[in-house]
C-alpha cells in the first residue's frame, strides 16, 4: 500500500526533511485543487 510505504520512508527522514516533504505534498494538493476548479469551470 502506498500510504504505508510513504509513512515508512518519512520516518527515516530527519524532521526538517520530513517537513519539506509535507510542504511539497501541500503544494501538489493545492495545484490539483486549482486544476479541478478550472476543469469544472470549463477552462
Amino acid at each position: 500500500m502506498i500510504e504505508a510505504r510513504l509513512i515508512a520512508q518519512l520516518k527515516k527522514l530527519p524532521p526538517n526533511r520530513a517537513a519539506g516533504v509535507v510542504a511539497f505534498v501541500d503544494f501538489l494538493a493545492a495545484r490539483e485543487e486549482r486544476a479541478e476548479r478550472r476543469s469544472q469551470q470549463g477552462g
